[in-house]
């Protein structure tokens, strides 16, 4: 598996990103993520069209899924795992046939997924449980429940940030542990303007009571930060967006 010491959190360094993808661990999650690909992506084309039909093979997912992982590698083998905005994707799977976590639940506001994961379930032989939901009201999720709730780059995109969390806090158990990653738009163009995403780090620690290590304001200034226009440059096939 990868040094632990390269999946920290905060900004991303080109150098801690080349090490990843150079990385044991790396191999054997992009091993999985291309089986999955070969047995399910036909199936879930319809979902992929609306994003992309390898998102292994995009730069920050290289990134943001591995980070998910290791803090998954952190929990006990019984733990309750809710992935929040979950769409459809390799990872849930790779958890628990890879890591022997069995409890995992994928919520997704789009309900057109509960069939998806029926059909990925009957194929790839395992099943991950599905509920459509809303982030804001997770009304279906028992308080105090959950010991891991996880979200890939879906909660800048809301308009929410305190509702969203306070959801989430209730959902997690006493010590529960919740894994984010966003998106910074350094030009401010897109989601997530430097701004908010202060706004969102200083809502976790107002809604959680505790105080977040990342320092945005510092890190925003390094000069080897991991960029979409730097990895343009490295290789565009990593790019997600083909169109405009």
């Amino acid at each position: 598996m990868a040094d632990k010491e390269i999946l920290t959190d905060g900004l991303v360094t080109t150098q801690q990103y080349n090490k990843l993808i150079k990385s044991s661990m790396f191999r054997e999650v992009e091993k999985f993520s291309d089986n999955f690909i070969s047995k399910v992506g036909g199936m879930i084309q319809s979902y992929n069209i609306r994003w992309v039909a390898d998102p292994l093979h995009q730069w920050s997912r290289q990134w943001e899924y591995l980070y998910i992982i290791a803090q998954a590698q952190k929990i006990k083998k019984n733990a309750r795992i809710v992935d929040l905005g979950a769409g459809v994707s390799f990872l849930p799977y790779y958890m628990k046939q890879k890591m022997d976590l069995k409890n995992i639940l994928a919520v997704d506001y789009d309900k057109s997924l509960n069939t998806l994961y029926d059909r990925v379930n009957g194929e790839f032989g395992d099943t991950i449980e599905f509920q459509s939901g809303d982030m804001r009201d997770l009304k279906n999720i028992k308080d105090s429940s959950v010991d891991l709730a996880y979200s890939v780059s879906v909660l800048e995109h809301t308009n929410s940030y305190v509702t969203v969390l306070k959801e989430i806090h209730r959902i997690l158990k006493k010590g529960g542990q919740l894994s984010l990653t966003f998106d910074i738009s350094l030009d401010g163009l897109d989601d997530i303007p430097l701004a908010r995403a202060e706004k969102l780090v200083a809502a976790i620690e107002a809604v959680f009571d505790t105080k977040v290590s990342v320092d945005l304001t510092r890190d925003i200034t390094k000069p080897d930060l991991v960029t979409s226009g730097a990895m343009a440059k490295k290789d565009k096939s990593l790019m997600p967006w083909k169109y405009p």
